[in-house]
């Protein structure tokens, strides 16, 4: 248990933190300190098959990263919705993966579309008869 509390209290003395409190940080201009540059977020590639009518269109990634997930709405019926998100992709060398798995559901159905290294995965939700979610998400394989 000695060993233990002595341990405890050295972890404690070399993370800044002694009897007297934590030890004050340096803080002024003159610091040679090297700060972190933030990663700067990758633009979306031109060759995604982001359809022209998306509507309420909102982009996203992490920065330092490839992912980039793009959303939307089609004012357009699911099947019309399919049709244009696998004609734009194949147009751009997209090729789209055979769907294994689960039987499809009619108001949801996802579809992977791989490049190069690159894979693209496309989820389309019915909102109402004349309007499709749309979620694509592209990144490594």
């Amino acid at each position: 248990m000695r060993c233990l509390a002595a341990t405890l209290a050295m972890l404690l003395v070399f993370a800044g933190c002694g009897p007297s409190g934590p030890t004050p940080v340096e803080t002024s201009e003159t610091s040679t300190a090297v700060k972190p540059v933030p990663a700067a977020k990758a633009p979306l590639p031109a060759d995604v098959p982001v359809p022209a009518e998306l509507a309420n269109r909102s982009d996203s990634t992490v920065a330092g990263s490839d992912y980039h997930v793009v959303q939307g709405q089609l004012a357009m019926p699911m099947g019309d919705a399919i049709a244009t998100v696998r004609k734009q992709a194949a147009s751009t060398g997209w090729v789209e993966k055979p769907q294994q798995g689960a039987a499809p559901v009619a108001s949801v159905t996802t579809h992977t579309f791989t490049k190069d290294s690159r894979q693209l995965t496309v989820t389309l939700a019915m909102v109402d008869p004349t309007s499709t979610s749309v979620n694509l998400m592209t990144g490594p394989q």
